[in-house]
């Protein structure tokens, strides 16, 4: 048992408050942790059962049995390459003594993104654009990367985040999915809750109990969250919900556009066959 624990957590380091520590923890006690974060789940408690019923009712199945071998083997393509990203992630983490964060919000997306390339599912597609984009493009552009210490893990790190933004790019312009139409907010209403189930629950859980620092829920380390005091308390989590929030609807619905492109092309040279065909005809 002893060396199960120690390969999930022992190499958490106490003097690194962006890994963990009781110094970490303290920063916010846990009579404020609940008073922070027991509004929020009850908001997304709220929001999830009222959004996901229209995310399930509004998305259409492509029917990949149609699809060309092209579209097919670019599809398994990048599936395997994240599968093959997760399988180094775990071996870093396995060396690195933290198999525990391998529950980290990107690894999270990741093991999704991996799901999503064999087994469809368009509703959980189109919630992850919402969860992930916006964390995979803080951690390429603010990256906190004084807990990263084996060779080549820095590089890999940046190769793992860029991968979560290259994966949906892929599935969208092979066809194997779509985004949602603009004015639809449904799916970044259930993105907003999923990340506040598993910030405000799951991870500061693990933070407290583990004294790690999942996903910053433990404290705010050196992070870029500008530090705001309420009635002498850190209201550091605040602060990084109303980012996430404007991230997650934002974010998401930016980098949808951007997919909906490589669609609209699509869809243009689909009519312009069908055009020829018929005049042929």
């Amino acid at each position: 048992m002893e060396v199960l624990t120690q390969r999930l957590w022992g190499g958490i380091d106490p003097t690194n408050m962006a890994d963990g520590g009781p110094d970490c923890i303290a920063q916010v006690s846990i009579p404020v942790r609940l008073l922070y974060s027991l509004p929020l789940l009850l908001i997304a408690w709220y929001v999830w059962p009222r959004c996901s019923p229209r995310c399930l009712a509004q998305a259409k199945e492509a029917d990949w049995s149609k699809h060309s071998w092209w579209r097919t083997a670019a599809r398994k393509g990048i599936g395997m390459v994240q599968i093959i990203s997760l399988a180094a992630m775990i071996v870093y983490k396995y060396h690195s003594n933290t198999l525990i964060y391998v529950l980290m919000p990107c690894h999270f997306v990741g093991f999704a993104q991996a799901y999503l390339c064999f087994y469809q599912s368009l509703p959980t597609f189109r919630i992850f654009i919402h969860y992930g984009t916006y964390g995979a493009l803080v951690g390429l552009l603010l990256p906190e990367l004084s807990t990263l210490k084996l060779p080549w893990e820095i590089p890999f790190f940046f190769l793992e985040h860029g991968l979560l933004l290259v994966v949906p790019i892929i599935l969208c312009w092979c066809g194997a999915y779509s985004v949602e139409p603009l004015s639809e907010m449904c799916y970044c209403q259930c993105a907003w809750a999923l990340n506040v189930f598993v910030g405000c629950a799951f991870h500061q859980a693990l933070s407290v109990l583990l004294q790690g620092n999942f996903n910053l829920m433990g404290c705010k380390a050196d992070s870029v969250h500008p530090e705001v005091i309420l009635w002498g308390v850190d209201c550091y989590q605040w602060v990084g919900l109303i980012f996430v929030t404007f991230s997650v609807f934002t974010c998401g619905k930016l980098f949808g556009v951007f997919l909906g492109l490589g669609q609209s092309h699509e869809a243009s040279k689909k009519m312009g066959q069908s055009h020829e065909a018929s005049k042929k005809a």
